[in-house]
């Protein structure tokens, strides 16, 4: 029963409401979970909390299937003679202490690997295992990190751990360089709220969002301009109108480049028009403009973005830089830590919650390096691809069945209660650090009810209302007193910029999927039938050309098609899409997986993989981006869309221009304001004439109204 409860309270049949929340990449996402009779049934956003004001992400929409999903692992397992068999938690039990607590030592040889976690509770344990295992190794893997972002900040912020809290409410001119604020951000959400005000000319002015990017995102469909690049172009697009903004507005002349790119399309008129029309909005709106970069992106375009934003006077209104606690995973710890395994210094790795064998870089050969150490264990919800090859695997409990705790992307203590107990028998991550260091199965509400009294105070009302709540009010990161050293320009690998011609190497173009994030949620049938938001595509990823390359390399929708990679391979199906950048192929990630289960893919039962599986030709020196060589095409495959994106032939053009005045009604802001009621107007109709007598409906009727400036 959960703590706000009194059993005497409950109807039968009725539903409750309970806040609660989920970790993805190491970032609380606040929620509030519906139940009926102690099942949890829907999940949706907690109203209450900033970061969410009611809405979610399409992860945390699937939770309710994750739970009951029947392929999750039902219970421990563990190698013998070869053979899985399956085992209990009592006999890992024991094996820990005959192996792990009363042999370790001060932890030479012991290694973690685990995903990103914000959780206060869980730092205080890490901090436990550290002070037992001093010479321990704990390390944090996660496929999709923004490191980058992290170190540019900490360049210019001396050395803290910055984390940048975006104010797009706040902001009449955004510059997207190659960040989905809207889409994979791990505030999203919050954007997309703070995004929508702005959009709505009844309510006050619009905001400009422009965009620049190498694949289409969730921001560049919402952009009112957007400049389709090679992602290592992105560098030179911002270093133009640094450029740009120091010699026509005068704004960051110290810092500014002395020569902007030329050649290639920094060459061409709409090129220069846009940095135009960027760097004159940026100059128009000192203090109620934002340039913000992505993930992808390296560390010296977020320290120079830092300096742009603070000469543009974007500082404390738009963009806000905060102390974070938590820190980005970092790809090179988990280098480090392979080359440690393949010396054979370490004899016992606990993959906790992770899944290295599937989506470390390849170039790492984890599975390799993984068969070298003497004691593998596994702790997860599946048995995936790293728990088939471990000695050991435990089941987890789902985070509906678990209490914990995290913070969000703005640092605000967001808690979860369990709405129904562990389907399996499985443990939480407290409960199982716990026996690793020897403490028994620790009981994760106890332990974090008694962080939180650490933090705020041993108050019991307090933790009650913090639990109801879902949050503690008040929590979020300090802001950083630094400031930010004004970063020179970013490197350009060079100024003479040429355009990709056919026969030059292509760009790849790693991104996580929209439904399936790094992989997974793979195995939720749901998330694989929704269609992607840009390329609609369900069931499968592709890869990502655009129209012009496609035609250049001579492939089209459907064709299979080798490309290769740092000496790597990979056959993959091809999808056409105009605004793929001209060059570069999107490969969405976390397809392709070969333990997951009966929905996503296990071949020893007969199903087949899911997708391609991009993970094989991503390394740690190309993890956003990487040369691609395209070899021989190897068939035909079909790939299923739900909307036909092909009606780009001059026919196409012609008959669509043709209706376009009668299916859109547009105009311009200034248009809209001298006469609302414009459309009306714009395409005359005859009277609607019936071929039958039209029934009349009395009392309400049902309509919807979509508006496109802010959906």
């Amino acid at each position: 029963t959960p703590m706000v409860d009194r059993p005497e309270d409950w109807v039968p049949g009725a539903p409750r409401h309970y806040a609660s929340m989920m970790q993805l990449g190491g970032v609380a996402q606040p929620l509030v979970v519906t139940s009926y009779d102690g099942r949890p049934t829907k999940v949706e956003g907690n109203a209450n909390h900033a970061s969410s004001r009611g809405a979610t992400s399409v992860y945390a929409q699937a939770a309710t299937l994750e739970l009951c999903d029947p392929d999750r692992s039902q219970g421990p397992a563990k190698m013998v003679d070869g053979a899985e068999q399956d085992a209990s938690w009592e006999e890992f039990a024991t094996f820990v202490a005959e192996h792990i607590t009363n042999q370790r030592g001060n932890g030479a040889g012991l290694a973690v690997l685990a995903p990103s976690n914000s959780s206060p509770a869980f730092a205080a344990l890490k901090a436990r295992f550290n002070e037992t295992y001093p010479q321990a190794r704990f390390v944090e893997w996660e496929a999709w990190s923004r490191i980058e972002e992290q170190q540019g900040l900490a360049s210019v912020f001396g050395g803290e751990n910055i984390r940048p809290i975006y104010s797009l409410a706040n902001a009449d001119i955004v510059l997207a360089l190659d960040e989905d604020l809207l889409g994979v951000h791990p505030d999203h959400i919050r954007h997309s709220k703070d995004f929508g005000t702005r959009r709505r000319p009844e309510d006050r002015t619009m905001n400009r969002l422009y965009a620049v990017e190498p694949s289409f995102t969730l921001t560049g469909a919402a952009a009112d301009h957007r400049l389709p690049v090679r992602g290592a172009q992105v560098a030179g697009v911002l270093l133009a109108v640094m450029k740009e903004l120091a010699d026509a507005h005068g704004i960051g002349e110290g810092s500014a480049p002395r020569q902007a790119p030329t050649g290639g399309i920094f060459a061409e008129e709409s090129t220069r028009k846009f940095i135009q029309a960027v760097a004159g909005d940026l100059a128009a709106h000192r203090g109620s403009c934002l340039v913000a970069a992505g993930p992808t992106q390296p560390a010296a375009v977020h320290a120079a973005v830092a300096g742009l934003n603070a000469a543009l006077g974007n500082r404390g209104r738009t963009v806000e830089y905060h102390l974070s606690s938590a820190a980005a995973a970092n790809p090179a710890d988990a280098a480090a830590l392979v080359a440690a395994m393949n010396a054979g210094e370490v004899d016992t790795l606990v993959c906790l919650d992770t899944n290295p064998v599937f989506d470390a870089p390849a170039d790492l050969a984890f599975a390799e390096a993984y068969a070298k150490v003497a004691h593998k264990i596994h702790f997860g919800l599946y048995r995936n691809e790293t728990a088939v090859v471990s000695d050991w695997h435990l089941n987890a409990a789902h985070w509906l069945e678990s209490w914990g705790d995290a913070l969000s992307w703005d640092g605000t203590h967001t808690l979860a209660q369990p709405l129904i107990a562990p389907l399996y028998g499985g443990k939480d991550a407290y409960a199982f650090l716990g026996m690793l260091i020897g403490r028994g199965e620790i009981d994760a509400q106890s332990w974090i009810q008694q962080q939180f009294g650490a933090l705020y105070g041993p108050d019991e009302l307090s933790w009650r209302k913090a639990v109801q709540r879902g949050f503690q009010p008040g929590t979020s990161f300090p802001k950083s007193s630094e400031t930010a050293v004004i970063a020179p320009a970013p490197s350009f690998d060079s100024l003479q910029a040429a355009a990709w011609q056919k026969g030059d190497p292509l760009e790849a173009v790693f991104r996580i999927d929209s439904t399936l994030y790094d992989g997974r949620y793979a195995n939720l049938g749901w998330l694989q039938e929704l269609p992607d938001p840009m390329t609609k595509l369900t069931w499968d990823n592709a890869a990502i050309i655009g129209p012009g390359t496609a035609e250049a390399l001579g492939v089209k929708d459907h064709d299979l098609v080798e490309f290769q990679l740092d000496g790597r391979s990979l056959s993959m199906a091809v999808y056409v899409m105009p605004g793929q950048a001209t060059g570069t192929v999107g490969m969405p990630l976390g397809y392709g997986r070969t333990e997951c289960g009966h929905v996503a893919g296990l071949p020893a039962d007969g199903i087949d993989p899911v997708g391609f599986n991009t993970y094989s030709l991503r390394s740690s020196t190309a993890m956003a981006f990487g040369a691609l060589t395209m070899g021989g095409k190897k068939g035909r495959y079909q790939l299923v869309s739900t909307q036909d994106h092909h009606s780009i032939d001059a026919i196409g053009l012609s008959g669509r221009a043709d209706r376009l005045g009668d299916l859109v009604r547009g105009g311009t802001l200034e248009e809209w304001r001298e006469h609302p009621d414009f459309a009306q107007h714009r395409v005359h109709h005859p009277p609607l004439k019936s071929l039958w007598k039209e029934h009349v409906y009395e009392g309400y009727r049902w309509g919807m109204s979509i508006d496109l400036s802010t959906c």
